[in-house]
C-alpha cells in the first residue's frame, strides 16, 4: 500500500507537469500566431506605415490604404497651423459652431504622440485623456469624431465600459507608436476619480466653457506624468488642449485668457463665419472649415435664420456673448431691444439709487427716468462688505467723477436688514424705504416696462458696460430654482437667491415700482419693522454736492 501510494503521488505530479507543458505549448502557439502581426507593427517599412506627418502639419492616416474611404487626410487651417506649431503648456482655441475645433484638437493630440521621444525600447508612448462634462455628450459627439478620424489607425483595442479606453498601436516612417486614449465624463464619479489619480501625457478639455475651472486645475497636476522617467529618458512637452465655443465675459475662461493672462497660457480665435454688412449677414472669405460643412456657407445662413444678434455673435461669429436659456424670471427680456453698449447721463434729469442692503452681499443700482424710459446706467455689487463700505469706496467715488452736480434720490430695501439704512445715514444720506417688498408686485413692475413702448422706444434699457451682472441675470442667472419631484421637473415660485444677480435685480425691481406707480397702493400685510407708505410726488429727499 505504501509503495502504491508513492507511485500514485508521483504519477499525479507527472500528470500536472504534462498539463503545464501542454499549456506552455498552447501559449507558444498563440504567440507564434500573433507574432507576425506584432512584427508588422514593429516594422517601419513603407508597406506598414499607418500615419504620415508632413512639414506643414498635414496628417495622412492610412496613406497606403487600398480603398480611398479608408484613408483620411487632414489639412490644417491657418489658425490650426499656428496651433500645432505652438509648444505652450495650455492652449485653447475658440470659434463658431462647425469651425473644426474638435477635429483640429484631436489631430493635435495625435501629432503630439508622433512627436514624442522614443522610450528605451524604441517605442514612442503616450496617454491622452479626453474630458467632457457629461457622458451622453461624450458618447454622441466626442467618441464618434474620434472614430471617424482614427477608427482604423493601426491596431485598435477598445474598452467600451466606463471609463472607455482606446489603445492604438501604429507606425510612421520612424517606427512604432503606442497611444492610449481615455474618454472621461465628469458626471460620472468614477471618471472624476480617474482624472484626479491617473497619469497622462496630454489632456483635451472638450468644450472647456462647459467645465468648472477646477477641472483645469486638476488637469494641470495630472498631465506630463507619462511615460515615466525610467522608460523615457528624454524630456517631452506636456499639453492641455481646450477647444470651446465662446462663453460670456463673466466666465472663468474669459478671466483666464483675457484678463489675468498668465504665462504658458495662450488662446487662438478662429475668424467668424459670417460678418455684418449693415443689417445683413455676408460671408467671411477667411472663415475656416467651410469646405467640410454640408452646404458650405449656407450652413451658417440657415443656422442664423431667426436668431438673435447675441446668438449669432456667439455661435456664428465665435465671439464672447451671453445667451438666454433656462427658466429665467423675465422671458419678456429681449437683449437686442433692451440693452445698449453704454448710456450717458442726462444732465436734465436727477439720478435714482436703489439699495439692497444684503447680509454680506450689498448692491446698488443707479438709474435715470428720461422721457418715460427707465435707464439702468451703473451697478455696484460686492461680497463680504457692508453697504456703508460699498458706498464709501465704490459708489461715492463714481458719483464724484461722473455725477458731481446731479440731484440724487436714494431708496433702500424696506426690510432694512442689518441696519443698512442706519449705515448710510451715518454717511449723511437720506434713505427712503422702497415702496414694497412683495415679489409679485416687483416682478410685475419690470414685466410692464419690458412689454411696453414709449414713442416707439422700449420703456427699459440697460448699459452692457455699466450693468453686466444685471444683464446676465436677465439672460440666464436670475431664474427660478429647479426642483426634483416624483412627477418630473418643477420650479420654485420665487426667484432663486443667487448672489449677486438676485441682489441687483432686487434693486431694479425697486426702481420699477417707483416709475410704474405700483408703490401708491402698498398692502399693509408687508410685515417689516420699518415700512412706510411713500408717494414720490409728496416728498423728495435729495443729496446734492457730490
Amino acid at each position: 500500500k505504501h509503495i502504491n501510494y508513492s507511485i500514485f503521488t508521483c504519477w499525479k505530479k507527472y500528470i500536472k507537469s504534462i498539463e503545464a507543458y501542454k499549456s506552455d505549448i498552447v501559449k507558444a502557439a498563440k504567440l507564434r500566431s500573433i507574432r507576425p502581426r506584432c512584427d508588422a507593427i514593429n516594422t517601419s517599412d513603407s508597406k506598414n506605415i499607418h500615419v504620415e506627418l508632413l512639414d506643414d502639419y498635414t496628417l495622412i492616416i492610412n496613406p497606403k490604404a487600398e480603398k480611398p474611404e479608408d484613408r483620411r487626410i487632414y489639412t490644417p487651417s491657418p489658425t490650426f497651423k499656428k496651433f500645432h506649431a505652438d509648444r505652450t503648456f495650455v492652449r485653447a482655441v475658440m470659434g463658431a459652431y462647425g469651425s473644426g475645433k474638435t477635429s483640429g484638437c484631436m489631430i493635435d493630440a495625435v501629432i503630439n504622440a508622433i512627436l514624442m521621444p522614443k522610450c528605451i525600447d524604441g517605442v514612442r508612448r503616450s496617454k491622452l485623456f479626453i474630458v467632457r462634462n457629461t457622458f451622453p455628450e461624450l458618447e454622441t459627439t466626442t467618441i464618434p469624431t474620434w472614430d471617424n478620424w482614427f477608427g482604423n489607425m493601426g491596431i485598435v483595442k477598445r474598452r467600451l465600459k466606463s471609463p472607455m479606453i482606446y489603445s492604438h498601436k501604429f507606425n510612421d516612417k520612424d517606427g512604432k507608436i503606442m497611444l492610449s486614449v481615455l474618454f472621461l465624463a465628469l458626471d460620472n464619479p468614477k471618471d472624476i476619480r480617474k482624472l484626479k489619480s491617473s497619469e497622462s501625457t496630454f489632456i483635451i478639455l472638450e468644450e472647456a466653457s462647459e467645465l468648472d475651472v477646477q477641472t483645469l486645475v486638476h488637469s494641470k497636476a495630472r498631465v506630463g506624468r507619462y511615460p515615466p522617467e525610467q522608460i523615457c529618458k528624454e524630456p517631452f512637452h506636456k499639453r492641455i488642449i481646450m477647444p470651446t465655443n465662446p462663453p460670456d465675459e463673466s466666465h472663468w475662461f474669459y478671466d483666464l485668457f483675457e484678463v489675468s493672462m498668465p504665462e504658458k497660457h495662450v488662446l487662438y480665435k478662429q475668424p467668424p463665419a459670417l460678418l455684418w454688412s449693415g443689417k445683413e449677414l455676408v460671408i467671411n472669405p477667411d472663415a475656416e472649415n467651410i469646405e467640410h460643412l454640408n452646404g458650405g456657407y449656407d450652413y451658417y445662413f440657415d443656422y442664423a435664420s431667426g436668431q438673435t444678434n447675441e446668438f449669432i455673435k456667439v455661435f456664428v461669429q465665435g465671439k464672447y456673448g451671453i445667451l438666454k436659456y433656462g427658466h429665467v424670471v423675465y422671458n419678456e427680456y429681449n437683449d437686442d431691444m433692451h440693452s445698449v453698449d453704454d448710456i450717458a447721463l442726462d444732465e436734465k434729469e436727477h439720478i435714482t439709487i436703489t439699495v439692497d442692503y444684503g447680509t454680506f452681499a450689498p448692491a446698488m443700482l443707479i438709474c435715470q427716468y428720461v422721457a418715460g424710459q427707465l435707464r439702468a446706467i451703473k451697478e455696484f455689487c460686492a461680497t463680504f462688505m457692508t453697504v456703508k463700505e460699498l458706498w464709501l469706496h465704490f459708489v461715492l467715488p463714481w458719483i464724484k467723477q461722473k455725477a458731481n452736480n446731479f440731484a440724487i434720490e436714494i431708496y433702500g430695501d424696506p426690510a432694512n436688514t442689518y441696519d443698512g439704512r442706519t449705515q448710510l445715514e451715518e454717511c449723511g444720506l437720506i434713505v427712503n424705504p422702497a415702496p414694497s417688498n412683495k415679489i409679485d408686485l416687483r416682478i410685475s413692475s419690470i414685466v410692464d416696462l419690458l412689454t411696453t413702448l414709449v414713442q416707439g422706444n422700449p420703456r427699459f434699457i440697460l448699459s452692457k458696460k455699466g450693468c453686466p451682472k444685471l444683464r446676465e441675470g436677465f439672460l440666464k442667472n436670475y431664474h427660478y430654482r429647479e426642483l426634483q419631484t416624483i412627477s418630473g421637473r418643477a420650479y420654485k415660485d420665487v426667484p432663486d437667491k443667487n448672489h449677486p444677480y438676485s441682489d441687483i435685480h432686487d434693486c431694479l425691481q425697486y426702481q420699477g415700482l417707483l416709475v410704474s406707480g405700483g408703490f401708491q397702493d402698498v398692502d399693509d400685510s408687508d410685515k417689516y419693522d420699518d415700512i412706510r407708505k411713500y408717494n414720490i410726488n409728496e416728498k423728495k429727499n435729495r443729496v446734492t454736492g457730490y
